[in-house]
């Protein structure tokens, strides 16, 4: 049987007088059409790999060596990355803000096709993927899809050179269990009726046993591969030891009049044409006692990510007010209701400056003063570092340097260095091994402890919220749906969305 792509003996080095070693001594072979999965700790160097496999590492100052890479049985030869496609991790940034759906589908286009032929093969693409109005999803812009959608997209756009080996780099991580399913059942059939190899990169062995018949895991600089399911199992269940499942349990009283943020009849509706608007967060009702966590769960497009909006004022409410410690957010002082309200959003990327280094970034979170202080600050940087499992070194690297993981820490510390009163926390694990989520958790907890923190914990994923908070909302289409102690609601659901969340819905 031919291999579609073989590798030996493959070492990833720093491109400098450094000489790093990334990845050492590289095997790697996929014989044939089906999903092969790659697993990894953040900062593994998984996303690196893929990088290597498409020819793209020199735009990351890496510089490869290898004894044999061949690609359909022909060695390395320019323009064999072509045959590739790549759906990364981030869908809503990773699509042009200001074009729309079609546009995208038009630049990609690889044939020059004329008019008529491209809308029948983007038809098809979109048709292929799930999706049945196409006249209107092409007319929309990214913003205005779900992440479910937008992945979708991605997935098509990807189809449409029609490749031979498709590399899905952590591509439900930032999505909620049902579309998280959607898409990985969609790439299993995309799998076998285009007969298309697919590397699914992933920290979940969980997916990795569920979907893939062959497991390799970078460990320690090395690909390491397994002999069978059983070794992957194994893996699981010492992730499942790290995270655990257990419930958050504290004992705390919350005075019904100590609070930290109260939202009363809350509307958001967003007009796309002057007669045509789309109603967001509907009549929403919320109290966030002092020194609670509270988490908000909900599927993809349900409103999560606009509410934390809303109550960090980047976006203006339709009707109804939010109140923090009684006073109307709306009549204070931006500069000092953002010194007590933070926001880890989950746009990784889009988070921050990539021009800028990650010491500077931090520095600006602080506000530099004259030079001595920045001096105290930057000793108070490095000190939080270990908070979040980070050494110093990545003080002098700019984010497009650092895996998903490593970005998400540092947007967390970012947030935490100016010791708010109440964070917001927008899918904070979805880019983070399991091993690194229990780290945050952890951190989080004792900052809670530590300050009486208030929390606002936004996740698709419940055991996250089943770990930390106290109480829980559900969210379905912009309005509660359900919600009460966290205990109480995820042992016994009862509204449909919620056990859709739980899986307890086939």
């Amino acid at each position: 049987m031919s291999k579609l792509l073989e590798i030996q003996s493959m070492n990833l080095i720093s491109n400098d007088e450094h000489e790093e070693m990334f990845l050492e001594n590289v095997d790697f072979t996929i014989k044939e059409s089906k999903l092969i999965s790659l697993m990894g700790d953040s900062g593994s160097g998984k996303s690196l790999f893929a990088y290597a496999i498409m020819s793209k590492e020199k735009e990351y100052r890496i510089k490869k060596d290898y004894r044999l890479f061949s690609f359909n049985g022909i060695d390395i030869r320019p323009g064999y990355e072509k045959n590739i496609s790549y759906v990364p991790q981030e869908p809503l940034s990773s699509l042009n803000p200001v074009i729309d759906i079609f546009k995208h589908f038009k630049i990609n286009d690889r044939k020059t096709l004329d008019k008529n032929s491209l809308r029948k093969q983007i038809t098809k693409l979109l048709v292929e993927v799930g999706f049945s109005d196409i006249e209107d999803l092409l007319t929309k812009y990214p913003h205005e899809l779900s992440g479910g959608m937008a992945q979708r997209v991605l997935i098509a756009l990807a189809l449409q050179s029609n490749p031979n080996l498709l590399i899905a780099d952590e591509a439900t991580s930032s999505l909620d269990a049902v579309n998280a399913k959607l898409i990985l059942d969609l790439l299993l059939r995309i799998s076998k009726k285009r007969r298309l190899a697919v590397l699914v990169i992933t920290h979940d062995p969980r997916i990795a046993l569920n979907y893939c018949s062959e497991h390799y895991q970078i460990r320690d600089r090395r690909l390491v591969k397994f002999d069978s399911a059983d070794e992957v199992k194994k893996l699981y269940k010492d992730y499942q030891n790290i995270i655990g499942e257990e419930q958050f349990l504290r004992s705390v009283e919350f005075h019904a009049d100590d609070y930290k943020i109260e939202i009363v009849n809350l509307n958001k509706i967003f007009f796309k044409f002057e007669k045509s608007h789309r109603w967001i967060i509907k009549n929403l009702n919320i109290l966030i006692h002092r020194g609670e966590a509270l988490g908000l769960i909900g599927l993809s497009g349900s409103g999560k990510s606009t509410i934390s909006k809303l109550i960090t004022r980047l976006l203006n409410p339709t009707s109804g007010q939010i109140f923090f410690e009684e006073n109307p957010i709306n009549e204070i002082k931006r500069k000092k209701y953002a010194e007590k309200v933070q926001i880890v959003f989950q746009d990784l990327f889009g988070s921050l400056n990539p021009k800028r280094l990650i010491k500077d970034i931090l520095l600006d979170s602080l506000e530099i003063g004259d030079q001595n202080k920045s001096i105290d600050k930057l000793e108070r940087i490095k000190k939080n570092l270990l908070k979040v499992g980070l050494s110093s070194e990545i003080l002098g690297k700019y984010p497009l340097n650092l895996s998903g993981g490593q970005r998400q820490k540092v947007l967390i510390l970012k947030a935490i260095l100016s010791e708010p009163q109440f964070i917001i926390f927008d899918e904070p694990m979805s880019s983070l091994d399991i091993k690194s989520q229990s780290e945050i958790i952890l951190i989080i907890k004792k900052l809670m402890k530590s300050s009486n923190l208030t929390i606002l914990f936004i996740t698709h994923d419940f055991r996250l919220i089943k770990n930390l908070c106290d109480k829980v909302v559900v969210l379905s289409d912009g309005q509660i749906v359900e919600t009460g102690q966290t205990g109480e609601v995820f042992n016994h659901p009862v509204h449909i969305e919620t056990k859709k969340l739980l899986q307890v819905v086939k």
